[in-house]
């Protein structure tokens, strides 16, 4: 992977290849796949638009989470603990997914 890096900076590679570490480093991603109509099409994907939609993904996702507990909490006539609760679990979620997120960008920054 390094190696592809360095020689990166003045060539293009096409890799083939199913290896995770190798598929982190590159800056865009494209396959073929086979819909249910027997047709086959390409899909493309640059790493650095995809890391950008889903950070904002994340944040739009925390939010939502965060307003239902405040809701929750903050009007115990309506608050139903199971919301609160089910708040609490969607944030863990929605903050792993930002630590994944941390560990895969410093990963890939090598």
């Amino acid at each position: 992977v390094e190696a592809l890096r360095e020689l990166a900076a003045s060539t293009q590679f096409v890799v083939i290849t199913h290896n995770r570490g190798t598929i982190e480093a590159a800056d865009a991603l494209f396959g073929i796949t086979v819909g249910d109509d027997a047709v086959s099409r390409v899909i493309s994907l640059r790493l650095d638009e995809a890391t950008a939609i889903a950070d904002r993904a994340v944040a739009d996702r925390v939010a939502r989470v965060d307003g239902r507990r405040e809701r929750a909490v903050a009007d115990p006539a309506v608050a139903d603990p199971a919301v609160a609760d089910r708040a609490v679990a969607d944030r863990a979620v929605a903050d792993r997914a930002v630590a994944d997120r941390a560990v895969a960008d410093r990963a890939r920054a090598g």
